[in-house]
C-alpha cells in the first residue's frame, strides 16, 4: 500500500501469511523506499510480480513510475498539469492501460464584441 502526501515514496508490504488465527507467527511487514520520489497516488502490482506501476504527484503534474522490490524508480511517462492517473500492466508484462485527467482553469468573458 502507499500513503499519499509521504514525505518519501515508501510501499509497505504486509505479508498475509500467517494470519490465518491459527497460532502461527505473522510475517513482519516490511518498507520499499523509492529515493528522490514522494507522494505516491497510487499502486499496481506489475505483471511478473518484481515491482509495482505506481503515481507520483505533485503541483506540477504526475509522473508514472516502475519500482522494483528494491525502490529502483523508472520513469514510464511523465506530463505537466495533470491531476493524478492510474495505470494497470496487461497480464504479460507488455502493455500498459492508464487515465490521465486534465482540467482547463482560464475563464473568458466577452462584452460588446
Amino acid at each position: 500500500m502507499v500513503r499519499p502526501g509521504n514525505s518519501e515514496g515508501r510501499v509497505r508490504i504486509i505479508s498475509l501469511r500467517g494470519h490465518t488465527g491459527q497460532g502461527a507467527e505473522p510475517v513482519p511487514a516490511r518498507d520499499v523506499v523509492a529515493e528522490g520520489w514522494t507522494n505516491f497516488y497510487n499502486l499496481n502490482s506489475a505483471a511478473d510480480g518484481t515491482g509495482w506501476c505506481i503515481c507520483n504527484s505533485d503541483p506540477a503534474g504526475s509522473t508514472f513510475l516502475y519500482v522494483d522490490l528494491k525502490g529502483h524508480a523508472t520513469v514510464l511517462q511523465s506530463q505537466q498539469g495533470v491531476e493524478p492517473y492510474w495505470g494497470v500492466p496487461s497480464p504479460d508484462g507488455r502493455h500498459l492501460a492508464f487515465s490521465k485527467t486534465t482540467f482547463t482553469e482560464n475563464a473568458w468573458l466577452l462584452t460588446n464584441f
